[in-house]
């Protein structure tokens, strides 16, 4: 199980993001989102894995931390931490950490404001 400060890292990365108060950003990676700090740096990724019984897959959500060289230092998923840890289930809360912080990178809130600007002719909606 993953340790308080990792647990509180996570929950804080979880309100921020959902809150969007955090500057995620693309990295040529697919699928992973990167938050830089002074001396390190965050990744959230996906991964498509398969269920060992059947030929099924389903999303993996992980969070690293890196070092200012880009390094690895500590990997953490959903199974490191107990139900009540979070607000929600740890798979949910990875989920909605790596999905608010894709939104974000691939810049959805500019994209909606100039549709919608455009699609009101300019109008305040």
């Amino acid at each position: 199980m993953a340790d308080q400060r990792i647990k509180k890292l996570v929950l804080g990365l979880y309100e921020k993001t959902t809150n969007g108060e955090l500057a995620w950003k693309k990295t040529p990676e697919e699928r992973v989102y990167s938050l830089a700090f002074s001396r390190h740096s965050i990744q959230i990724a996906m991964q498509w894995e398969f269920y060992r019984d059947v030929q099924e897959r389903y999303e993996a959500y992980t969070l690293s931390i890196l070092d200012d060289n880009g390094e690895l230092i500590e990997v953490v998923g959903p199974a490191d931490f107990e139900e009540t840890d979070f607000p929600g289930p740890p798979y949910q809360v990875f989920k909605e950490i790596y999905e608010s912080a894709r939104r974000y990178g691939k810049g959805m809130n500019e994209a909606v404001d100039i549709i919608l600007r455009e699609l009101f002719f300019n109008n305040p909606y």
